[in-house]
């Protein structure tokens, strides 16, 4: 098969970049591994009843033009398709129904959205310990609810998911708040830019008032989470305000913010860039253009912004495709233009989230020893942290020595909090330590689908 476009995701980015590309008149597939368009965000959109639509909020509800409007284009879909490789050229290489095949395509924008950021504490590989995001999922897919959860880290979705249980009749039975008091101070820089986008901050009240009315514990500036338990979490221990709390569970959500999902980019070519400010590597790109020739990023793959941010920066770089080729892009100039003011006003608001919701580095270097860093292949903390005193290790050299990354995420849950240990120890700035070097299949991926890849014949 042959495309003009091949669009990775089938989120707010990818539906809008592919919606407003396929009336160019362009050839489109977009790949996406969800059975349903919609992304993390708008998971399941098309299947929920009114009744579900509302209690998991405005937001969520908002989903439905992005979901109707990419339906009613005359493009390719193909749910439940994993890309696993993107060779030059572009020769997409796909996992679909079972079985591998390959696409030829002049473009691809990946357009991947984010991932939950891996943060280790004690206890947090223990059974029942889940990101809140696969909560979400959970609610969104099965419309499963944990009884008795504790919510704990530090992020805005840490009070929307306590507030869409609540609004489901099952209030957590508490809400640590990781956020260190004094991120507050250094956050109140960027409150004034941040009134530009002002709703997100009253959403965000909003949320934390349901839960205090209701009677839900919010512990913030609590520090020193651990998970405890033998062979499931049976109970959540912090600090707060001097005193030491233990609370009996058996379902911790937890949540450390979110970050690119880059493993895609990063195989095809795409240099990473870390990011001091938001603790995490972001691909190289202008306006959704990488160093790679024909390769594209849109949406929270490319920073995070939000899902208002990740549809409308979609139609921008349609609109970029189409000046290119071209073609009359979908949007006039004057669209566009009040497009990207609408887009800086919003963005308004990340400064301020970026300076309150980054995670605790003080709480990762007192973090002890034994603390697992890669669960893959069983790496602590103190291992990563002797390599760093012993010898002077870019992160593919931690890898060599220890394994650190060579597991079967590739070290997308592991990199970026293992590169700050490092740095912390070496004295150095993550950005001189690399990354890890990437391999093909960028996912797990049996004999028995490889071998089903078609025979090419030579040219």
């Amino acid at each position: 098969m042959q495309v003009d476009l091949l669009v990775v995701g089938a989120g707010p980015a990818g539906m809008a970049l592919a919606t407003d590309a396929a009336r160019l008149d362009l050839s489109v597939l977009v790949v996406d591994e969800q059975p349903a368009p919609g992304g993390q965000i708008y998971r399941r959109w098309e299947q929920q009843g009114d009744d579900a639509l509302t209690l998991l909020g405005p937001d969520y509800r908002r989903g439905g033009e992005l979901v109707h409007a990419f339906r009613r284009q005359g493009l390719h879909y193909w749910p439940g398709t994993r890309v696993w490789a993107i060779e030059p050229g572009f020769e997409v290489a796909l996992l679909r129904e079972g079985e591998a095949s390959r696409v030829q395509a002049d473009r691809v924008a990946v357009c991947a959205g984010a991932m939950e950021r891996a943060w280790p504490f004690s206890g947090w590989t223990l059974p029942g310990v889940v990101n809140a995001g696969g909560g979400q999922i959970l609610l969104k897919e099965q419309g499963l609810v944990a009884e008795g959860a504790v919510l704990a880290g530090c992020g805005p979705l840490l009070y929307l998911l306590a507030w869409q249980y609540l609004r489901h009749g099952r209030a957590p039975k508490a809400v640590v708040d990781l956020t260190p008091l004094r991120h507050y101070r250094r956050a109140l820089g960027a409150l004034p830019k941040a009134l530009r986008a002002g709703h997100y901050l009253w959403q965000g009240l909003r949320y934390q008032w349901a839960l205090k009315r209701a009677g839900v514990p919010l512990y913030q500036g609590a520090h020193g989470l651990a998970a405890e338990g033998d062979d499931w979490v049976q109970s959540v221990r912090f600090g707060h305000r001097g005193r030491q709390h233990h609370i009996e569970t058996d379902t911790l959500l937890t949540h450390f913010g979110v970050i690119p999902h880059t493993a895609l980019l990063a195989g095809a070519g795409c240099p990473l860039d870390w990011s001091p400010q938001r603790l995490c590597w972001e691909p190289r790109q202008q306006a959704g253009r990488t160093p790679v020739p024909g390769l594209y990023v849109a949406g929270d793959g490319a920073a995070i912004l939000g899902a208002r941010q990740a549809a409308w920066h979609g139609r921008l770089l349609a609109r970029e495709l189409a000046l290119e080729l071209k073609l009359k892009p979908v949007l006039n100039n004057e669209e566009a233009a009040q497009l990207q003011a609408q887009a800086a006003r919003d963005a308004a608001i990340r400064p301020f989230l970026e300076a309150l919701y980054r995670p605790d580095e003080r709480a990762l270097a007192g973090e002890s020893d034994d603390t697992l860093l890669c669960r893959c292949e069983n790496v602590t903390l103190g291992r990563v942290r002797a390599l760093a005193g012993e010898h002077r290790l870019d992160l593919n050299g931690l890898k060599a020595f220890s394994r650190c990354g060579m597991g079967p995420c590739q070290g997308r849950q592991c990199g970026p909090q293992a590169a700050m240990v490092l740095a912390a120890v070496q004295g150095r700035a993550v950005n001189e330590l690399g990354v890890f070097t990437p391999r093909w299949p960028a996912a797990p991926l049996t004999l028995a689908q490889l071998a089903s890849l078609p025979e090419q014949k030579p040219d």
